[in-house]
């Protein structure tokens, strides 16, 4: 694996440099053809601080026709009403939230809006603060994808790391659970590839953002001490390809047994209604094409885990074998839990950068190359999706605004 970033010249510095005084954008589309280097990532952490403050919504409370898919707004409204919070008053909160009881779920937004709020009632700093967080972990997480020997700069290694970060910054509208996603993959790839146990205790850290993550570190704990039955987790993981409604029954009848703030949560999650009408598809006209491409990326991602099934000597021999036992297990996992849309719908995201980062490790580009260059087709309507809510949150001068006139925009003029 290579150990330092590979050597620029000045010039190619200086390009990204110019081209991101213009525009952040322009700079970021240019990187890519130079994705491994230091100054690429510079790039990439820059335009995600850009896209963070010039991150617009409006304030609501229940989501509506003209804010479907955005909980950004909520955060906007929370932050504005509780911009005032006292120390004491987010002291008390904190006392709260390590009672275990009927306090706040999630520490890590109230934190964020207590800090934010103790200069500014601006809510761009606070979605740009959002961004700093997100995007500092996927990073570092992406890091350890570029460095490795295989990498090359080219289309078909652009591709896999779009695959690898399709936990976007646009997630910062959702950013509890998504920004707890990025630090639950870079401590499972540091604990299951280079066997750092230490990042146990930056895994802890994943249920302050986001209460659900209690369940994932259980996850990881049971796959770090289990992880030698693989045979057992094959079977089981064929059998959760097929099995859709048990882990939600489970979960339901251990929601009495729970502290009374995560039985909230659980009863929430698993509510029938919602359960129901998250499985559901219904309309007129092409009303099939979500739900086929719905079933179109679960299949395909599992096809890949299928693949490292068949390939799983290889992969021993490439010293990938206990990333490979952990995506087996979490998969299984994802795979009971799809039913219920806070868990696994959401959670697969994170099953991305371990697939992508074994992918890399044992086949590169010398295997089944063709399933990597069918990746943007298998999520066209998710990247059709996100083109819309990219527009929904930004104005489109900012593709083309210099960092300098966002910061005046966004930071001192709102």
């Amino acid at each position: 694996m290579k150990s330092a970033w590979p050597v620029e010249s000045d010039q190619q510095r200086r390009n990204k440099l110019i081209l991101f005084l213009i525009s952040p954008f322009v700079a970021l589309l240019y990187s890519l053809k130079s994705m491994n280097t230091k100054s690429s990532f510079m790039v990439f952490y820059g335009f995600a601080i850009c896209f963070g403050m010039a991150f617009s919504t409006s304030a609501f409370d229940v989501l509506s026709t003209s804010s479907v898919g955005l909980d950004a707004g909520r955060y906007r409204l929370q932050f504005e009403e509780s911009s005032e919070m006292t120390t004491s008053e987010f002291l008390s909160t904190w006392k709260d939230y390590t009672d275990f009881d009927t306090g706040a779920k999630d520490f890590y937004y109230i934190a964020m809006v207590y800090l934010v709020s103790r200069f500014t009632h601006n809510y761009h700093w606070l979605f740009m603060v959002f961004a700093l967080v997100f995007a500092f972990f996927q990073l570092k997480s992406l890091k350890l994808l570029v460095e490795r020997k295989q990498w090359e700069n080219s289309l078909f290694f652009i591709v896999l790391a779009m695959f690898f970060t399709w936990n976007q910054i646009f997630n910062i509208n959702a950013m509890r659970f998504y920004t707890a996603a990025w630090v639950g993959v870079y401590s499972v790839l540091q604990i299951f590839y280079h066997k750092r146990r230490g990042y146990f205790l930056l895994l802890l850290i994943t249920p302050i953002m986001h209460s659900s993550f209690w369940l994932f570190v259980a996850v990881v704990i049971f796959a770090f001490l289990l992880k030698g039955l693989e045979w057992l987790w094959i079977g089981l993981f064929v059998i959760s390809f097929f099995t859709s409604t048990i882990f939600a029954n489970v979960l339901q009848a251990s929601a009495d047994y729970l502290p009374e703030f995560l039985a909230k949560t659980v009863r929430g999650y698993t509510d029938e209604d919602i359960l129901y009408s998250t499985i559901t598809y219904s309309g007129t006209g092409f009303w099939w094409i979500p739900l086929f491409f719905d079933r179109a990326y679960r299949i395909f991602t599992n096809l890949l885990v299928v693949l490292f099934i068949f390939n799983r000597k290889s992969i021993k021999e490439n010293n990938t074998r206990n990333l490979y036992l952990f995506i087996l297990i979490f998969m299984t996992y994802v795979n009971f839990a799809m039913p219920i849309p806070a868990l696994g719908t959401r959670s697969i995201v994170m099953a991305y950068p371990i697939i992508a980062y074994i992918w890399l490790a044992n086949f590169g580009k010398t295997k089944y190359q063709w399933l990597i260059y069918a990746l943007p087709f298998v999520w066209l309507f998710d990247i059709i999706k996100h083109i819309g809510y990219y527009f929904m949150v930004l104005d489109w001068t900012f593709f083309i605004s210099s960092p300098v006139i966002l910061v005046f925009k966004y930071l001192i003029l709102s």
